[in-house]
Parts: C-alpha cells; structure tokens; sequence
C-alpha cells in the first residue's frame, strides 16, 4: 500500500527499515544546489548505498494526461520526493491493471493499461512511497504544466 504525505509527517509516523531511513534522511537534506547542474528534461544518478538505494534527482516539465504511462517495479521500492513544483501522479492498485509489456528486469520496469486508479497531487515537499502493488503514472499537469524538481529514491526489496 502507498503511503503519501509531507515527509517531515511521514518520517514522524512510520517506522521503516533502515535502507527506507536511508532514503529519507537523503531527502530531507536536499537542497536547491543538488539540482543547480541538472538541466531542464536531464537527470542525475547518486549512489546511496551502492545497487541497493540510489537517487534519481530530475528536472522537468510536467505532461499532459494524455501522455500517462502507468508503470510498476518489482526489485525496488519508489519513493518519489517533489522538491519543487507541483504534479499529477496518477496510482492504482495492481489488481486494476493489464500488462501491455513484459517486465524489463534490467530497468526494472512494466507498463500496464489501468482503468480504475485515484489521482494523488503531490506539491513540493511531499512524498509518496510506492510498493511494487502500487502502479503509478507520474509527472502528470495538474492545473497547468509546472516545471518539477524532483528526487526519486530506489529501495532495493
């Protein structure tokens, strides 16, 4: 199940194993310079903890709803930390969905087709942690497309 919020709450009300504080305490120490080299649609990659946590720290703008692409993971934990802007992520359970690719084990990466799923709007500061049930489309327009910062920490399983 997904747990979405502030991170400052979510880090004062939920126990989780030590990769996941890892994690967290990363994000919780970002700041503006950690996206300063970043351009605009490029990412950058820092290990954390070798294969087994590791950030994706982005910047971009975000899409049109019609250009959503539902996506799961099966060797790692997403926790996706907006920094600044503000997005549309689209989540459904994994029991909604239709496979419309094979699983890609080396990106760790599956795409369905979701009909029902409910529409988080994570603002800056928020995070949500999805788990490999959790099917998510990110980077969505919420009012109007919004330039994002954003950090996307892998947990390995």
């Amino acid at each position: 199940m997904a747990i979405i919020g502030n991170i400052e709450e979510i880090n004062k009300n939920y126990k989780f194993n030590k990769l996941i504080k890892t994690a967290l305490e990363y994000l919780s120490k970002l700041e503006e310079t950690d996206f300063k080299n970043i351009k605009l649609n490029d990412k950058e990659t820092i290990k954390l903890n070798g294969s087994k946590i590791f950030a994706i720290n982005s910047v971009y703008k975000t899409k049109n709803h019609s250009e959503q692409k539902f996506e799961g993971h099966r060797k790692y934990i997403d926790l996706q930390f907006v920094f600044s802007g503000e997005e549309n992520i689209k989540i459904s359970s994994i029991k909604n969905c239709i496979d419309i690719s094979e699983y890609d084990p080396e990106k760790d990466v599956q795409f369905f087709d979701v009909r029902s799923y409910s529409t988080l709007l994570m603002k800056s500061g928020m995070i949500a942690i999805f788990y490999p049930e959790d099917i998510h489309a990110p980077g969505l327009d919420s009012k109007n497309i919004s330039l994002i910062k954003k950090s996307v920490i892998k947990v390995m399983i």
